[in-house]
């Protein structure tokens, strides 16, 4: 249980830094937790099929690591 906890905010943390330079209004929060659960959905399903945690993480954040085009986004 303390690493699930652990590695959500782990997720979370991610997510904050990759949206820290936008505007803070409904539709980054949005954004946000779509990612949110689509990042913990990828991540569980990893560690479920034999990756270690961090494996997982390094592989969910490589996929989901468009920060950039985040920014970009109208």
């Amino acid at each position: 249980m303390e690493n699930t906890v652990k590695n959500n905010e782990r997720i979370r943390a991610f997510i904050d830094n990759m949206f820290a330079s936008l505007p803070q209004n409904e539709q980054s929060a949005r954004m946000k937790e779509d990612m949110y659960c689509s990042m913990l959905d990828r991540y569980n399903g990893l560690t479920e099929s034999g990756a270690g945690e961090d494996e997982a993480f390094g592989k969910v954040g490589a996929a989901f690591g468009l920060g950039e085009d985040i920014r970009a986004a109208p």
